[in-house]
């Protein structure tokens, strides 16, 4: 599949300076300090770029040119409707320093807000996705939350927002994003009215989005299988 042409007959130049006027996040990285000579002789610097696999292109290209649009549309329908779209991050317990751990949660509540539109994003900073969501940061907000820009609190500020709200649509990265406990999150669904929807975004994986209505859940719990997923969970940041 040819996914564009726009850059065929542009220089390398167009391209960078296309790059810096759409803020295209791989110019932000450091150049490297190691000095390479091109083929005729000249000394050049270089940025590392990791790209993406052949096999998820087309997930990806599909994410942005349709799905995507349509989720948004849904959204802003939604919100017209009198819906809070709430934002969902979880980070599983880890070795990573502090800097590095709190960037990768940044990145997963930046996409909440500028790419899924959700109002408000509550986050757990270190809990399994097996785990129930009631148990989740119990022992308070810990100092990595607020090190956080734009999050309204952790999973127990969550519960206690949803239990004063009505009309809630929950939306997470990746099924384990939420949870993998499918038994608890059934109970969690029935015991908190005022979710009515969840959106699940598989666009790095899959491309698509996943949509559960409350309704449907409470009559047919088998639909919540999807999050029962044992293979290895992309990464949401």
């Amino acid at each position: 599949m040819l996914y564009t042409t726009k850059f065929d007959e542009k220089s390398l130049l167009s391209f960078i300076k296309w790059c810096n006027t759409k803020k295209v996040l791989y110019m932000n990285q450091e150049q490297e300090r190691k000095v390479l000579k091109d083929q005729n002789g000249s000394k050049v610097r270089y940025r590392v770029l990791w790209t993406l696999k052949d096999e998820y292109l087309n997930g990806i290209t599909l994410s942005i040119t349709e799905h995507l649009p349509k989720y948004q549309a849904y959204i802003k329908n939604l919100k017209k409707n009198n819906f809070t779209v709430i934002g969902y991050a979880r980070k599983s317990p880890g070795q990573e320093h502090q800097e590095v751990r709190v960037g990768l949660v940044q990145k997963m509540v930046n996409k909440l807000y500028d790419t899924l539109l959700v109002d408000k994003v509550f986050v757990t900073t270190s809990s399994r996705a097996n785990d129930t969501i009631t148990s989740r940061d119990t022992n308070g907000k810990n100092a990595q939350l607020t090190l956080l820009n734009q999050v309204h609190g952790n999973t127990q500020d969550l519960l206690e927002y949803i239990c004063t709200s009505k009309n809630d649509c929950l939306v997470a990265i990746d099924f384990a994003g939420l949870s993998t406990n499918t038994s608890d999150l059934y109970d969690f669904i029935v015991a908190h009215g005022s979710i009515k929807k969840i959106i699940i975004d598989l666009s790095s994986s899959t491309g698509f989005m996943k949509y559960y209505n409350r309704d449907d859940i409470i009559d047919n719990p088998s639909i919540l299988k999807d999050f029962d997923c044992r293979k290895p969970c992309y990464k949401r940041s």
